[in-house]
């Protein structure tokens, strides 16, 4: 397990130190929004539409049974 803030991930360079699975939590949308556009172009290239590949659940509307099901398939 490896907490991070927003602004150090975002300054970080390298596809290879995003984890398998990546929890963006906290109540500042416009960062937890810019990590995950990083975390798209890193992981799927810069030509993908953020919203495409990764699956995003709200926490707070998060069903655990869905959850399980999502990291099931990692």
């Amino acid at each position: 397990r490896s907490d991070m803030h927003a602004t150090q991930f975002l300054q970080k360079s390298d596809a290879s130190d995003i984890p398998p699975i990546v929890v963006l939590h906290g109540s500042e949308a416009f960062l937890k929004d810019a990590a995950r556009k990083v975390i798209a172009q890193r992981v799927f290239g810069a030509e993908v539409d953020a919203d495409a590949g990764p699956t995003r659940l709200a926490g707070k509307d998060a069903e655990w049974r869905r959850v399980r099901d999502e990291l099931s398939t990692v």
